[in-house]
Order: structure tokens, then sequence, then C-alpha cells
């Protein structure tokens, strides 16, 4: 973990990204629909945010996301679903060519960020979406 947090420090942040954070705070601080904008601090959260971002996506694979949610499920007693216990799941129930057709849609071919991508809104749920809201009603899950 110490290595990672590192690694994430360590990413290069464009001139154009530290502006448009600057912008942003600026518009959270000006708005009249926000009694408190973005404070200073909230600006170094936010770009540090972005450099974690930035270094998870050029780390999908490799990064020990697999472990480290193993890991948590295991330490907090809650039960881990991973993409390959989602599809063991979804053939069980009949539903392995929608998830496999869900996913082959998405620009990164990672379950997760699938998912985080087409949470506001999806036209029809796609059955990863409805799979995970059954499971989470059921228990706490990771």
């Amino acid at each position: 973990m110490i290595e990672m947090q590192r690694e994430v420090k360590e990413v290069f942040v464009h001139d154009r990204i530290f502006g448009y954070i600057v912008e942003l705070a600026k518009a959270t601080r000006e708005n009249e629909w926000t009694e408190l904008g973005l404070s200073p601090r909230g600006t170094v959260a936010l770009t540090a945010m972005a450099k974690a971002c930035a270094w998870l996506n050029g780390r999908e694979y490799g990064s020990g996301g697999h472990e480290i949610g193993e890991l948590l499920a295991k330490r907090t007693g809650y039960a881990f679903y991973d993409k390959e216990k989602l599809f063991e799941i979804a053939k069980m129930r009949g539903y392995e060519k929608e998830m496999q057709e869900y996913l082959d849609e998405q620009p990164v071919d990672s379950l997760l960020y699938s998912i985080a991508m087409n949470f506001a809104e999806p036209k029809k749920k796609p059955y990863p979406f409805k799979l995970i809201e059954e499971l989470v009603d059921r228990k706490s899950v990771v």
C-alpha cells in the first residue's frame, strides 16, 4: 500500500488539469446553490483524487485490486464477489450471455468500471446491475 501511495504522488498532472481543478473550485465558491465552496484543502484532495484515478486507470491489471478486495472481505467478514464469481452465478441462472455482452460493450474490460460509469441512469438495467443489487440487498459484500 505504501508503494502504491508513493506511485500515486508521482503521477504527472498537466498544467491544464491543475487549471481545470482551480476553475472547478472557484465555480463551487461562486455558485448560488452552494453555501460553502471547495476549500483549498478540498482542492488539494481533488488533485490527489485525480492522480489516484489516473494511476488506477493506468494499472488496471497487476494493481493488486483483487487481493485487496479479498483481504478487505476477510477482515470485515463480508462476502467476496469477483468477476469470476459473478459470471459463475450468471451462468447458473442462465444470464452468462447477457453478462458477457454487457462487458463487451464497455470501453474497459472491468466489471466495476463499467458499472460505475453507467450507474447514473442506465436506459435498461443490465444484468450485472440487477445481480449486484440482489446480492447487496441480502448481505454486505465486497
